[in-house]
């Protein structure tokens, strides 16, 4: 890893400062926590767009975060209280943005090494965002005239046309005969609230992926289907008026960013149902069943915190310390919504043998969610069960579940809509003595 240990400067950074913390905790080392290795991962060009037009030309390329950077940033989304637990005046995180055309030298030099805005070409850097996949940066490289910046490096790979409107030729990107070529490094400087000493350490760069002539850019291809997005930590709390509102960490597989930038790029105009749809929850109550409620913007697609505001409920009540489970979904349009995330809950609830679906009865519908979890963790993924329903799920007694559960309870629920008025373990002990 190319690595630099930097600068004492005592003149705060040229960046968004945290609040000034009170005394860290000794303990704490910010490399050593996230980084022991510096960067392991670099970011990735997910695709460049050229839009050559009769005004102008631009060339937009999008990048996409590494695992770790994506699951540091979701660490860090309260940074000023993370900059106080590691005594640091600030962290900024960038990725860096270089081009060259055709065989021509890169831009970077010997700047970028030491400052975040060290690129010299207009916005030549990108700033990851938490719960975000892609990182992109609409402003690289394009104009209309002469006045646009690095003129100088990209004009012999223009093309002029004239316009009929504007009485004057226009420049476009000559795709046919010259390549732009992108690369990007990921940046991480921080600096320590007592000595102002500047840290900053570097990724390799990444791999790199050209248009035009010689261009190696593949096409964007099509969804076929949306991955569920993974939740986890749910949480009621309590705003200052005193109406309880949830919270819940959100996960979404890159899959999902690259779905919706193929929408983006391929919708004739944008709008929320452009992309992968809104995001909904659903919530079920001390087992009164499953609900709908709204995200608070739930067309934003983005990870990491999410709420589901009072207000948003539809007016169902629910406290802190009601049984509530939690459930999300993307919802586009057939066949893309895509199935619903793992379940999870908050306090607890005794659940009775087979009543995997939490309503207080056992029957063909628990035996069908058996039958779907037993087939999702034999695919080798997650069953969508929680801890709770998995033990309730093992009606035979086995170590995991399985048709033959489900097949019990089918039974049990026949026999119940009969005349047997029993429990399934009375069920299931009286067919032992029958046998």
């Amino acid at each position: 890893m190319k690595r630099m240990t930097a600068m004492m400067t005592a003149a705060a950074l040229c960046l968004g400062v945290c609040s000034l913390p009170a005394a860290a905790e000794t303990e704490k080392n910010f490399e050593q926590d996230f980084f022991p290795d510096g960067f392991t991962q670099t970011p990735s060009v997910h695709h460049i767009l050229l839009d050559n037009n009769e005004e102008s030309f631009w060339i937009e390329p999008t990048f996409a975060n590494s695992q770790e950077v994506y699951d540091f940033l979701i660490a860090w989304q309260d940074k000023a209280a993370m900059c106080e637990a590691y005594g640091l005046e600030d962290m900024s995180l960038v990725m860096q943005i270089d081009y060259r055309i055709d065989d021509g030298e890169w831009q970077y030099d010997a700047a970028w090494d030491e400052e975040i805005y060290g690129c010299d070409f207009y916005n030549g850097i990108c700033w990851p965002h938490a719960g975000d996949w892609l990182c992109d940066n609409t402003s690289v490289l394009g104009g209309s005239d002469e006045n646009m910046t690095d003129y100088e490096n990209i004009k012999d790979a223009l093309v002029w046309i004239y316009n009929d409107y504007y009485g004057h030729d226009c420049p476009n990107f000559d795709d046919e005969n010259h390549t732009v070529t992108f690369r990007a490094r990921y940046m991480l400087q921080y600096a320590d609230a007592e000595t102002y000493e500047t840290q900053a350490f570097f990724s390799d760069w990444s791999e790199e992926q050209s248009i035009g002539k010689d261009g190696n850019q593949g096409e964007l291809t099509a969804p076929t289907a949306l991955p569920a997005p993974q939740i986890s930590n749910l949480q009621v709390l309590t705003e200052e008026a005193g109406n309880y509102y949830m919270t819940f960490e959100l996960f979404y597989p890159i899959e999902m960013a690259y779905a919706d930038y193929y929408y983006k790029m391929n919708s004739w105009y944008f709008d929320y149902q452009g992309t992968v749809g809104d995001l909904y929850a659903e919530i079920n109550i001390n087992n009164t069943g499953w609900q709908e409620v709204s995200v608070i913007n739930g067309q934003w697609f983005t990870g990491g915190t999410r709420v589901v505001d009072s207000a948003e409920t539809n007016n169902i009540p629910f406290t802190d310390y009601d049984y509530i489970q939690l459930r999300v979904r993307q919802r586009h349009s057939e066949p893309l919504t895509n199935s619903y995330s793992n379940i999870i809950s908050i306090n607890s609830i005794e659940l009775r043998l087979g009543d995997v679906s939490a309503d207080g009865i056992v029957n063909a519908t628990d035996a069908a969610m058996i039958l779907v979890a037993a087939a999702a963790v034999g695919a080798g993924g997650e069953s969508g069960l929680t801890q709770e329903q998995e033990r309730v799920a093992k009606v035979m007694g086995n170590e995991s579940f399985s048709a033959t559960d489900a097949a019990m309870i089918l039974t049990y629920a026949a026999a119940a809509g009969a005349d047997f008025k029993g429990t399934l373990e009375e069920f299931m002990a009286q067919k032992g003595e029958d046998q």
